[in-house]
C-alpha cells in the first residue's frame, strides 16, 4: 500500500503529500493478513491466476518475501504476476518468486534516456541497471514485460528512439 519511491509522473507523490502527517505512507500488510484476504477472494470468485497490484513487490526485504512465499505456496499455490522496479530486483528475490509460482514480471523502463529518467522522472537508474534487472528475471525463465512513456517533457525524436533502442536491448 503506497510506494517508497517518488517518481514525478506517478500519483503516489500527490497521495504522499495528501496523507502527510497521518503515519507512514508506504505500509506493509502482514503476510498472514494478505494471504487470508486472498484466500477469501479465491474461494468466492474461483480465480486461477493472481495479479498483485503492488507498485513494487521486490522492494520488500528478502526475509518478508521468503515468509510470504512459504505461506502463499501452502495456502494459495496459483500462478501470479508482480510489478517491480529494476533497481529492487535481486537474483535471490526472483528465485524465491519463481519458486512461489511467479509467471510474469512487469517493470518500468519509462524512458530509454538516462537524463530524462533522472531529471524529469526522478528515476535514478542507469541503462545498465535496467538491462541487468531484465536479465535477472529472464534468467529464471520468467516472462517480463516493460512499461514505457512517450511524450515526456524535454523529450525529442532522438530520446524517443533511445527508448525504442533500450526496449530492443532488454527484449521484453
Amino acid at each position: 500500500r503506497g510506494c517508497p519511491f517518488t517518481c514525478t509522473y506517478c500519483v503516489n507523490g500527490t497521495l504522499r503529500k495528501k496523507y502527510q502527517g497521518l503515519g507512514d505512507y508506504h505500509r506493509l500488510k502482514s503476510a498472514e493478513q494478505s494471504i487470508a484476504e486472498l484466500r477469501v477472494l479465491i474461494d468466492k470468485h474461483g480465480f486461477d491466476f493472481v495479479r498483485f497490484w503492488d507498485e513494487d513487490f521486490t522492494s520488500y526485504l528478502t526475509s518478508y518475501i521468503e515468509h510470504y512465499a512459504a505461506l502463499y505456496k501452502s495456502r494459495i499455490g496459483l500462478p501470479f504476476l508482480v510489478y517491480s522496479r529494476v533497481d529492487t530486483v535481486t537474483d535471490e528475490k526472483v528465485r524465491i518468486l519463481k519458486d512461489m509460482g511467479c509467471r510474469t514480471f512487469s517493470m518500468g523502463i519509462e524512458s530509454g534516456n538516462e537524463s530524462i529518467r533522472r531529471d524529469v522522472m526522478n528515476r535514478r537508474m542507469t541503462d545498465r541497471m535496467i538491462i541487468d534487472g531484465f536479465n535477472i528475471v529472464k534468467s529464471h525463465g520468467i516472462r517480463v514485460s516493460a512499461y514505457n512513456i512517450i511524450g515526456l517533457p524535454r523529450e525529442t525524436r532522438e530520446t524517443i528512439f533511445d527508448t525504442i533502442r533500450l526496449n530492443r536491448t532488454v527484449n521484453p
